[in-house]
């Protein structure tokens, strides 16, 4: 450690220094030194994540501090899904420093459980509790309604998890009621308790949820109080608990009539189960106007042959001629007033489908005629790209042969002022010759004063 010091020493001693040297010098101090190298360390464990890579990242805090903490897959020897928020670990590993940010944190070696963390322990002591209250029994949780339309939320108004939910309830048409609530810290669980009571006080909501998006177990341990156990247990409204992630399981979740895995996932429920309410509604509906038409058309073939045969009845004991009779009377009964009725609704009915048709033809034709103008429009557009392609061409081919660009170079026109032709050689002038100069910028007269080849 000395040498380090001293070769860092002689080398910035009196020197205004960058920062990445600062860093590098205290990385090089510290995972240099033969304690910090090999630590031991115990604690419990919070903000556990394991990467999509295998590597899991977290820290590990007793009551006064916490030091982050990186364990590669490479060094698993114990299988590092095991471990959550709250777990007490002894840590073996290393002091290192991630330059880049300034920040040092311990390379983790080895990870293993010493017993429960304090967060544990209180969880399975209030899960002992509230298991032989009865608040996690099936037969006294309440039904969620087939219909629901108004919906109460306990929730943070700036919360992922309630901007999430609002999003897909959006979709239907729900009367929303959000009672603004702490989802994290301290009096969060008074606040969701609260929450929940004041929203018992409507009494025609259908269904509460209470939740948030995902966290550590500490932003998460204010729905593992006692306090909204025992409002959601007592609420006469059926509640959803939906917080955190799908491996997140927390009393809330237990006490509730519904565990959903997310808030999105209790959203998605409710919108589902309207969406299958109004399928079943008209299967319904259609199975109804089904057997009311059957039962329409069998009364009407019964009164058809009742009337019928009445009248075969009545003017049976007639002779032929009057049998004739019957006949005519049978075609005036067809011309009745419910016959012609019937026959009228008939071509209506044909009408109706005619102009169905001619609409679906017209609406055909609209869509073509957009699909065409579209074309159209497409067409016009690369023919006119095209025509500014070649006219941006031709300009630049211009701008190339234009004597003016080559001029502006330091090349002129002379011609002699009083003829207006092109001087190309001495020849051309003598000592009395006036000449016009032309120039990119401009024009010049003068007179010759001198010729020599």
């Amino acid at each position: 450690m000395e040498n380090i010091q001293q070769d860092y020493l002689s080398k910035i001693y009196n020197k205004i220094l960058s920062v990445s040297e600062v860093n590098d010098y205290i990385k090089n101090l510290l995972e240099r030194d033969d304690i910090l190298y090999n630590l031991k360390i115990e604690g419990e464990l919070t903000g556990f994540k394991l990467h999509s890579s295998g590597h899991a990242y977290f820290s590990i805090k007793d009551r006064n501090s916490l030091i982050k903490v990186v364990f590669f897959k490479n060094n698993q020897k114990s299988d590092i899904r095991s471990f959550q928020d709250g777990d007490k670990v002894i840590l073996t590993g290393s002091i290192g420093v991630y330059s880049q940010r300034g920040e040092y944190q311990i390379y983790a070696k080895k990870l293993e459980k010493s017993g429960l963390g304090s967060l544990a322990v209180k969880f399975e002591e209030l899960k002992k509790k509230l298991l032989q209250k009865g608040y996690f029994d099936k037969e006294r949780k309440k039904p969620i309604p087939h219909i629901i339309n108004k919906i109460g939320i306990v929730s943070g108004k700036d919360a992922a998890g309630f901007k999430d939910m609002l999003k897909i309830l959006k979709k239907e048409k729900f009367d929303i009621i959000l009672r603004n609530s702490k989802v994290q810290g301290k009096d969060a669980s008074f606040d969701i308790s609260q929450g929940i009571k004041e929203l018992n006080d409507y009494k025609d909501l259908d269904i509460i949820i209470i939740g948030r998006g995902g966290g550590s177990i500490e932003d998460l341990w204010c729905f593992n109080e006692e306090i909204v156990a025992d409002s959601v247990y007592n609420s006469e409204i059926p509640i959803i608990s939906a917080v955190g992630h799908e491996v997140d399981m927390l009393i809330s979740d237990m006490v509730a009539d519904m565990r959903a895995e997310t808030p999105t996932a209790a959203a998605e429920f409710i919108v589902n189960r309207k969406k299958q309410l109004r399928v079943e509604t008209a299967n319904v509906f259609r199975t109804l106007r089904n057997n009311i038409l059957n039962l329409l058309k069998n009364n009407r073939e019964k009164f058809n042959i009742y009337s019928e045969q009445r009248f075969i009845n009545v003017f049976s004991k007639y002779n032929e001629r009057q049998i004739v009779n019957f006949n005519i009377l049978k075609k005036n009964f067809e011309k009745s007033p419910q016959r012609i009725i019937e026959i009228k609704k008939n071509k209506f009915k044909e009408l109706i489908h005619r102009f169905i048709r001619k609409e679906s033809i017209v609406n055909d034709a609209r869509v073509k005629i957009d699909r065409l103008n579209d074309e159209l429009v497409n067409s016009m557009n690369k023919l006119i790209n095209k025509k500014k392609e070649k006219i941006n061409f031709e300009k630049m081919r211009l701008n190339i042969t234009n004597p003016l660009n080559i001029m502006k170079k330091g090349y002129c026109i002379i011609k002699d002022e009083n003829t207006g032709k092109l001087i190309r050689s001495i020849s051309s002038v003598d000592k009395k010759s006036k000449l016009d100069i032309m120039l990119s910028d401009g024009r010049i007269k003068a007179d010759v004063i001198d010729i020599k080849k």
